[in-house]
This record gives C-alpha cells, structure tokens and sequence, in this order.
C-alpha cells in the first residue's frame, strides 16, 4: 500500500484519489525513512480528525475524492479503500460488518456500522449514493481479508488523553 503525506490542513486522517493513491490527511508526526504511514503518533495512538462533528475521536475519517452522486469511484480507488479498511480493521480488531457502541464526549450511547458512510454519523448526503450503495460490499470484502473480532465498545471520554492539560486514564472495554 503507497500512502503520501498531504501539505496542508485536512480534517480527514486519509484521503483516496481516481488513481487509488492514498494520502494522509491530519499528519500524525514526521515518519522515519523508509517507515510505513500508520496516521499514529509515536506511541500508537491514532490521530484524531475532524471529519464527523462530535464522533471524531475513536474514529477514522477516509475521504474519497470525488462526487460520487453523479459518478462512481474507479475500481483503483475503491481497492485502495479495501486495502485500506482492512489495515485498520486487523490492527484495531474491528468486525467489519458489525455495528458497535460508541460513546461520545457527552456520554451519548450511540451505535454505528463499524464502517459507516458519512450521512450515517453526520447530517449530510456523504459519500453520495453511488458509493454509499457500494458500502456492504466494501464491509464484506474487508471482513473477509482479516476475519472477525469481538466487540470493542469505546468509551471517548475515557480515552481521550488530554483534558485541560491533565493526563487522564481510560481504555477501550470488552463488550
């Protein structure tokens, strides 16, 4: 998998474009030569990104560049995401095609497709309809590759780590 470091400011933690490159969107930190692009800090925490109001932290935001309304994504970039999707999922034990709890900084218990379009946690017409039909087969694909895990619910306000300049404590819990 080629992931590119994007100059600029980016609310996503990823970006896909027509030709299945793979970009990172919120620069996690300065990678090391050679060294693979995970969008984690130095000590494995995942970036958090501003693409979803109010369900950004325990995510990861992937734009697909394009209007996929009015067309569909190219076969590279939707293999991209796939490959993508499965990197994540296998490395943070995520089950594809399940729905899991997620808790927001307000202690809101919300439940979401484990990979969601944007209109699913947000208020908008993301990732447009053609794209957004392509979801199951996106989840089935990816499920397929690294397998099933067991449900993870994660608790934002226990793993969000900075709070007023505190260190706070937390994790993510067995369900």
């Amino acid at each position: 998998m080629h992931v590119a470091v994007v100059v600029g400011a980016s609310g996503y933690n990823y970006l896909i474009d027509h030709k299945g490159a793979i970009y990172e969107g919120r620069a996690a930190r300065v990678y090391g030569s050679g060294e693979a692009i995970s969008n984690e800090d130095s000590k494995g925490w995942g970036v958090v990104g501003a693409h979803a109001k109010g369900n950004n932290a325990g995510s990861c935001g992937i734009c697909m560049i394009g209007n996929f309304d009015t067309g569909s994504p190219t076969d590279a970039a939707v293999a991209s995401l796939v490959r993508l999707l499965t990197y994540k999922a296998s490395r943070y034990r995520i089950d594809a095609t399940s729905s899991d709890e997620y808790i927001d900084l307000y202690r809101n218990h919300l439940v979401y497709p484990n990979i969601a379009g944007h209109r699913q946690v947000g208020s908008t017409v993301c990732p447009g309809r053609r794209l957004y039909g392509l979801l199951p087969t996106i989840r089935n694909e990816v499920a397929r590759r690294p397998g099933h895990w067991d449900a993870v619910t994660v608790d934002v306000p226990g793993v969000v780590r900075w709070e007023i300049g505190k260190l706070r404590s937390g994790g993510l819990a067995k369900v």
